[in-house]
């Protein structure tokens, strides 16, 4: 599956919080980064980007860049969705085998 398919919710949390973030994921984690823009805030803040994002006309789409990463932009439903895509494709993940998210 393709990051950019993925829906927000556990399984990208898990993902984001894995492969981003470096930590280990728990089922009951509070940890919602694709639903919630503080914890999203938290992924730009790791990644030391600069993100801009918006959320009027149109789709909500965040745009990140660094020196490390080149410049990303990213469509989707919400900025913190947006936010959690750009941030797998920051750190190399473009692709998702079923094997790699929650069951």
């Amino acid at each position: 599956m393709r990051v950019d398919e993925m829906e927000a919710g556990r399984e990208l949390d898990a993902l984001v919080a894995e492969k981003v973030m470096g930590w280990e994921y728990e089922a009951r984690s509070l940890f919602r980064p694709s639903q919630d823009i503080a914890a999203a805030w938290e992924v730009v803040e790791k990644l030391k980007m600069c993100c801009g994002y918006s959320h009027g006309r149109g789709d909500p789409f965040a745009m990140l860049e660094c020196e490390k990463f080149s410049t990303l932009v990213v469509c989707a439903d919400t900025v913190s969705l947006a936010i959690c895509r750009a941030a797998l494709k920051a750190v190399g993940i473009e692709e998702v085998r079923r094997s790699d998210v929650l069951a």
